[in-house]
Parts: structure tokens; sequence; C-alpha cells
């Protein structure tokens, strides 16, 4: 979203929060695909990642009387989706399930097979301790760029701290993973 839409997406909230339900519609129309996206890139396209981002939306309406005009709307519905998806993951493991398709190369886990997907998955820990080493700013901005409304060009300032981001990012999985 550039600028003008995130201008807008909080004013619209913030009538939400008044009491003004002719606005849901724009905020429903705003976050729904950046919700359902950040929730893919989570969890892996399909239903969950959809139930999540409706999830998310469920709650961000039951609670718009609680919602800080002061603070940005975007980051208010990515919270509240990834703790969403974070449900999700935690009722996938306690059922020991997996999606078909887990988003990482196109194939299940048994089309790898087992030493391949223990690789995989130490892997994706690897990169998940890297992320978790990089500071808050640099974790926002990556899920910033990747959440972010593509049809627009970036802004200088924007695609340099995604450049740094991006640096800090390879230093520390070099220091965690050694290559």
């Amino acid at each position: 979203m550039d600028e003008r839409a995130l201008r807008e997406l909080d004013a619209a909230m913030a009538r939400v929060a008044d009491g003004d339900r002719s606005a849901c519609p724009l905020v429903f129309d705003r976050l729904w695909p950046d919700l359902v996206t950040f929730a893919a890139r989570t969890l892996g396209p399909g239903p969950d990642a959809e139930d999540a981002a409706q999830e998310a939306l469920e709650k961000l309406f039951a609670n718009a009387a609680n919602y800080d005009p002061h603070r940005p709307t975007l980051a208010w519905a990515l919270a509240v989706v990834a703790w969403e998806c974070k449900t999700v993951a935690r009722r996938r493991g306690r059922r020991r399930e997996r999606p078909l398709d887990d988003g990482v190369g196109g194939l299940s886990d048994s089309a790898l097979g087992p030493e391949a997907a223990a690789e995989e998955s130490a892997m994706l820990d690897a990169l998940r301790g890297a992320f978790e080493a990089l500071s808050e700013e640099d974790r926002s901005t990556l899920v910033s760029t990747i959440t972010r409304d593509a049809s627009g060009p970036a802004s200088p300032a924007l695609r340099k701290r995604k450049e740094r981001a991006i640096e800090r990012l390879r230093r520390a999985w070099r220091r965690i993973h050694g290559e």
C-alpha cells in the first residue's frame, strides 16, 4: 500500500472505531489482500491462510473500539494475523498435520524423502534463526516489503532499508549456518 492508501485505511479504521459501520467495507478491501498474502507466506497457500486472515479481520472488527488512531492500522492487523498464523501452526502441531504443499520448493515431505525433508527442515530452522537475529526494524522492513503492494515503485529510502536488511540477514545466515 502506498502512503495515501495507508492514511485512508487509518482514517477508515478510526471511523469504524467510532461506530461508523459504513467504513467496514473500505477497511476490509484494503486489509484483506495483505493479510492473506502474509498468512500464505507464513502457513503456505490454501484454506488455512484464508482462515487465519479471516479470523484476524473478525478480531479487528470485534475490537475496533480499542483501536488507537495514533498507531498504524496495517501494523495492528499484521500483528493479529501473525498471532492467528501461530494459532493455526500450533493446531497443526497438536494434530501432527503438515500442509500438502508447504510452499518450499513445491514438494511435500513425502516427495522429498526423509533425508531431504530433514535437511529442508534444518535449513528452514536456520533461516528462522537468522531472521530472529535481526533487529525489529530490519524484520519489519523485510515483512513490509513482502506484503506491500508491488504495483507502484518503492521509495528510495525503502529500497535502501530493504537492501541493508537483506545484507544483515545474509551476515546473520553466515554466522549461524556457516555458508
